[in-house]
């Protein structure tokens, strides 16, 4: 044997050709560093130049929105002030008129005053009074005098107060006033004109006719400077989307909805047009002289201004980016080459010592990773020489070792069948169901209880699985956890079994380790009925109340808390009756104790068969009771319904005896949430139920009170 292990292992010749083509398929560390760095430099000079891109897209918006909108801002602001201005000079005019009314009675005196007001300020296109029949009876440059203006809106506005119009084209001043290209458009301020030596009765109406120039020009003066290289445009739009004030291709047009960012997807909305505009718009209803006209100002701007600062910005990012990667591969270049210096010197030391199959000296490198591959190798080459020594004087005592393993385990094998015949024995007399399962899912061992269990003879029992041998209730959890169990965990569980009389059984399944993985498991199955039983027993007394049958106060603290969860799961509302019987001491006080018994059984009884299955009933203790209603739809109207339902039966007197009844009442307090809550505790809604039967009580008792269960 010692012949066969100290001669060398042939092997097939390896050619040089063959490891010229195998090493051809190879890539070297410095050509791999430089592919690798050149391509996460390309990788990140594109990151970079789009979150570049995406970061100045988004400041860009940001600044350009805000520079909109507060233009729109100072927009309206200025058309409130100049309209405010325009509107006091009305008033000025019309409180020299309400301190002299005779101002007016003179039309040439009125007329010259009206035409210095106008001079003044030159936007005024037409000022006029009207007495109270709509006759005018003075205006500028005498137009419109001694024409009716009865019809007209402004008049019949301003006899009830102040009065501002919006925009309109021009009908009786159309053909007096100069022509021009453009339709004459007026903005109306009028006001009352009351007369005090006659209990300030109101005698007419003065009224103005502000150009519509006055827009233009103020909006004009706020847009003189530009956003960008783009200029900016302001619209005003009337209460119904019309544009009174814009591009010309615009004036008159209906602008129902417009996007509200630039989006150039095919299903956008686009500008009439056909452009698109970054915009931002200002209602003026917060301001106070054109709240009335429904006004909208709308600022814009060409989204052409984004792309070109965009590609400017590109312009001057890619030139040095592409600057430093070059800069980079060439300082990779270099590096690479300086790093795999050593590595190729080991390299060709390793192929030596393939060669001659001799110790061979491994230089190490600069850097401490070679030096460490190096001290490495070398000890791997000292330890495969001494290993090969080794190899063969190990197999020279192989065969002594074999000839006394083969002995030992002759005797343990005669050993172990007597341990065997032992442990079977005391197996078969255990009152507990012993398996063997191996990791097949086969039995493999099986005790005399198992058999006696089964009514099967234990020969049949070998080799077959648990689902053809145990019942049919048991296979699916078993199989589950026997799955488990041959993974390597413990498992313990009870499983109920039996039609007429069901019966518990616990079940362990123990794996058998060895070297950490499962060979198979032990299966122990103990029958806890009477266990069972008696748990199940302790814990009905444990929270019910013993003269009803229904739960007591921990019982009921327990079925809150899971209705809370089942109704906030549901997304249902929950209401909690809190019930006390009126009176009741008395009725212990004077029937006695016995008939306080019934009386409580009765009203429990009733409270059974009002609620549904679902509910809690339970008894906190003498004539306290408590119903729980959960997953309601409308939890206010369900538990009132229920309470009256409750007050109505007890009208009903109860017989205690054949010659006594006695008539229970009872005041209900209602706790109840219309949407649940987990957070909500079995103790807020008790004491807020509590709280509501006091009110109850307070109200002259025979009757309910409800509040709403507060959550936060």
């Amino acid at each position: 044997m010692s012949d066969k292990l100290s001669a060398p292992v042939e092997s097939s010749p390896v050619t040089e050709l063959d490891r010229f083509v195998w090493l051809k398929k190879r890539t070297s560390v410095k050509t791999g560093v430089l592919l690798l760095f050149g391509i996460l430099l390309i990788l990140l000079t594109l990151v970079l130049a789009l979150v570049i891109e995406r970061l100045a897209r988004e400041q860009l918006l940001i600044e350009r929105t805000a520079t909109l909108r507060t233009l729109s801002v100072q927009i309206a602001d200025k058309l409130n002030r100049s309209l405010i201005e325009r509107h006091k000079d009305i008033k000025l005019a019309g409180s020299l008129i309400h301190a002299s009314g005779s101002l007016f009675r003179e039309a040439g005196t009125a007329r010259l005053w009206l035409d210095n007001l106008q001079k003044e300020e030159p936007l005024y296109a037409w000022i006029g009074f009207a007495d109270i029949e709509g006759k005018v009876v003075a205006s500028t440059q005498g137009m419109l005098e001694s024409e009716s203006v009865l019809a007209r809106p402004w008049f019949k506005e301003a006899l009830k107060g102040t009065f501002i119009g919006d925009l309109h084209k021009a009908k009786l001043l159309e053909i007096l006033l100069p022509s021009r290209d453009e339709p004459w458009r007026f903005i109306d301020i009028a006001i009352p004109i009351h007369d005090q030596d006659k209990d300030n009765q109101v005698i007419g109406v003065l009224g103005a006719h502000l150009s519509w120039t006055w827009a233009e020009e103020i909006t004009l003066d706020v847009l003189k400077a530009r956003v960008g290289n783009s200029p900016v445009d302001a619209l005003i739009l009337d209460k119904y989307g019309q544009v009174l004030l814009g591009p010309a291709s615009l004036i008159g047009r209906q602008l129902a909805s417009l996007p509200d960012s630039i989006d150039k997807s095919p299903n956008s909305e686009s500008w009439p047009d056909g452009h698109y505009y970054l915009w931002r718009s200002e209602d003026v209803q917060r301001y106070s002289m054109l709240a009335g006209l429904g006004w909208k100002i709308l600022v814009r701007q060409q989204e052409t201004f984004l792309e070109h600062t965009i590609s400017q910005l590109q312009e001057r990012i890619f030139p040095w980016t592409a600057l430093v990667s070059f800069c980079c591969l060439l300082i990779a270049y270099l590096l690479s080459g300086f790093v795999t210096y050593p590595m190729r010197n080991l390299a060709l030391a390793v192929k030596q010592f393939a060669r001659a199959k001799q110790k061979t000296d491994f230089q190490p490198g600069w850097y401490r990773e070679s030096a460490e591959l190096a001290f490495s190798l070398k000890n791997m080459v000292e330890e495969i020489v001494e290993h090969e020594q080794s190899l063969i004087d190990l197999n020279n005592s192989l065969e002594k070792r074999v000839l006394l393993r083969t002995k030992g385990l002759q005797d343990a094998l005669k050993l172990l069948g007597d341990s065997e015949r032992k442990m079977r024995t005391i197996a078969n007399n255990l009152p507990v169901m012993i398996g063997y399962i191996d990791d097949k899912r086969r039995f493999q061992f099986e005790n005399a209880t198992f058999g006696k269990r089964l009514n099967l003879k234990l020969p049949d029992l070998i080799g077959r699985t648990p689902e053809e041998v145990l019942p049919e209730d048991w296979s699916k959890t078993l199989s589950n956890r026997l799955t488990k169990a041959l993974e390597g965990e413990h498992q313990q569980f009870e499983i109920e079994s039996g039609q007429e009389k069901v019966r518990c059984f616990h079940i362990e399944l123990i794996p058998d380790l060895i070297e950490g993985v499962a060979a198979g498991c032990f299966l122990l199955v103990s029958d806890v009925t009477a266990y069972a039983d008696h748990a199940k027993a302790l814990e009905w007394k444990s929270r019910h109340d013993s003269l009803t049958g229904i739960l007591n106060r921990a019982g009921i603290y327990h079925f809150i808390e899971q209705a809370i969860s089942r109704s906030s799961r549901g997304k249902k509302g929950l209401a909690v009756l809190f019930l006390d019987l009126d009176y009741f001491k008395s009725i212990n006080d004077t029937y006695g104790h016995d008939a306080g018994d019934q009386v409580i059984k009765h009203v429990a009884d009733i409270l059974y068969r009002l609620l549904r299955k679902t509910d809690g009933i339970g008894r906190l203790g003498g004539d306290e009771f408590v119903a729980v209603l959960e997953s309601l739809s409308h939890a206010r109207i369900d538990s009132e319904t229920i309470a009256r339902k409750i007050i109505d039966t007890l009208d009903t007197p109860i017989l205690i005896s054949a010659d006594v009844s006695l008539k229970v009442t009872a005041s209900i307090g209602i706790a109840y949430t219309e949407l649940c809550e987990p957070n909500l505790r079995h103790e807020g809604i008790l004491k807020t139920a509590d709280e509501a039967m006091y009110e109850a009580k307070g109200k002259g008792r025979n009757g309910y009170f409800l509040l709403q269960q507060k959550l936060s």
